[in-house]
């Protein structure tokens, strides 16, 4: 099988720091409250470059379930003062009980004071399906950037996945939250909400009015196909 070289370059440019500075977030799987998802394998790491100062850490990054929706926030008070933060995340989601055919974020980036050109405050996200080769190594199936948003105030947006993610089948997450502030300027960002949004399935009813229809119409058909013979 043949795989893009540009995917897989993709995908290792947004890896590869996260990678190398990784550390467990120590967090037990987590399931929605209607069993469609389960997320796992939480990881993090931060690196900060700049004359000036950050404030958050990996362990204080807290992670629960959105009320209500299919997904889950990340919280925690991360700035960056003259200087540039990266904070590095993953995780691994599966679907349980419905497909997932698309995936939204949102995020509250704010530069203060809040002026063109003081800074940014953005979060890039990929989602990758591994397929295992060998016991010891891994090879991209499938790569998707799911999109860089910025400018500081509440951000984000919503992709639909190439191949939909099939019960059973899980794909991990990466997300880069970058803030970049100017001598003059502080970049804020406290929270970065990821919900998932099942694939489209047929009530019972409908299905069972669905095969009602189809029998009744092949009924029909069979009667007709007998009178042309009769005749």
């Amino acid at each position: 099988m043949q795989f893009s070289k540009s995917i897989l370059f993709t995908a290792v440019a947004l890896i590869a720091p996260l990678a190398m500075q990784a550390t467990s977030l120590n967090i037990a799987p987590i399931t929605t409250a209607d069993g469609a998802l389960t997320f796992s394998n939480f990881n993090c790491g931060i690196s900060f470059s700049g004359a000036g100062s950050f404030g958050g850490t990996c362990a204080a990054i807290n992670v629960n379930l959105l009320p209500g929706l299919d997904g889950i926030q990340f919280q925690e008070g991360l700035n960056a003062a003259n200087g540039d933060l990266d904070v590095y995340l993953s995780y691994e989601v599966t679907a349980n009980k419905t497909a997932v055919s698309s995936i939204a974020m949102l995020f509250n980036g704010s530069i203060t004071p809040p002026s063109t050109g003081n800074g940014t405050a953005s979060v890039t996200e990929q989602a990758v399906w591994f397929g295992t080769i060998t016991p010891d190594s891994q090879v991209v199936l499938v790569s998707e950037t799911l999109g860089t948003y910025g400018l500081g105030s509440t951000d984000g947006g919503t992709v639909a996945l190439t191949s939909p993610l099939g019960v059973g089948q899980s794909l991990t997450v990466y997300k880069d939250i970058n803030l970049t502030a100017s001598a003059s300027s502080t970049a804020n960002l406290s929270y970065v909400d990821q919900t998932f949004n099942m694939a489209s399935v047929p009530e019972p009813g409908t299905t069972a009015l669905m095969g009602g229809g189809l029998m009744l119409f092949g009924l029909a058909l069979r009667r007709r196909f007998s009178k042309k013979q009769l005749a």
